[in-house]
């Protein structure tokens, strides 16, 4: 699998739980919204490693490159999900001090890598659904019948 270092990826989203779950203990000082910065930087950083796996192992797999194999993607999961552990928490907090008028920096990359993780784990059925996607669907079709819309000739392949 096209991965980087996941054996220490398992440790690092380990850590980041962890530093999520005990935030709560001292979140109350005046450093509290800088200390939270640093969680949220740590958080972002895991998001953007945990995609780039994700990208790369689904990229080697469409490419016809690499061979479908559910356990990877079954892995690639997990580690979504190790994530979500922590992050929740992190929202949740995020959201108490910034009602209370706090800054905090890693705010808007956070909720961004939050909202992506959330999005990848909800199931197909729930996620590609509603009035939002017949929208988009009517809109792709009004662009294609009024010449808007380009021709599509598959992966890497030109007219």
């Amino acid at each position: 699998m096209a991965t980087a270092c996941p054996e220490n990826l398992d440790a690092l989203l380990t850590d980041f739980v962890d530093q999520a779950r005990s935030y709560a203990d001292d979140s109350d000082d005046s450093d509290a919204a800088d200390k939270l910065a640093l969680i949220l930087m740590f958080g972002v950083s895991l998001a953007i490693t945990i995609d780039v796996i994700d990208v790369n192992w689904r990229r080697a797999v469409l490419g016809k490159g690499e061979e479908y194999d559910p356990d990877q993607e079954a892995e690639i999961l997990s580690h979504y999900r190790a994530w979500m552990l922590g992050a929740g928490g992190v929202v949740m907090h995020l959201e108490r001090l910034e009602a209370g008028g706090a800054m905090v920096k890693w705010a808007d990359q956070f909720r961004r890598a939050y909202g992506d993780a959330k999005g990848v784990l909800t199931p197909d059925d729930q996620f590609f659904s509603g009035d939002a996607l017949v929208r988009m669907r009517d809109d792709a079709i009004d662009a294609h019948r009024a010449g808007r819309a380009e021709p599509y000739y598959g992966q890497g392949k030109s007219n």
